[in-house]
């Protein structure tokens, strides 16, 4: 109470009610509401946690990919792998059956 008479005023004995508050000090106020409204911005420990926060989901979003794109080279891998026995299969078939005919 002394506090906000030390700040706003006293109170009017005429009137029975406290003194209006200067304007700056009511947008003081409104600007500390407004600020303290997300806790966030307010407490330092709370927006270093939600940062964390927001970076560990980052973190298992890339990791997920990482580990997607890493079955999908395991496919590339294999299917490579099954076009190089393929290709070697079709030369050696290929070369047998040349072998037959001789061109001049």
């Amino acid at each position: 109470k002394q506090w906000y008479q030390r700040r706003v005023g006293r109170k009017s004995s005429s009137e029975g009610t406290w003194s209006q508050a200067p304007f700056a000090e009511i947008v003081e106020i409104r600007q500390q509401f407004t600020l303290y409204q997300d806790p966030r911005a307010a407490d330092s420990l709370t927006a270093i946690q939600g940062d964390l926060d927001e970076t560990k989901v980052i973190l298992y979003n890339t990791i997920e990919q990482v580990l997607e794109r890493g079955e999908k080279l395991d496919d590339i891998v294999a299917k490579s792998e099954n076009l190089s026995m393929t290709s070697k299969q079709f030369y050696k078939t290929a070369k047998s059956t040349n072998s037959c005919c001789v061109i001049l």
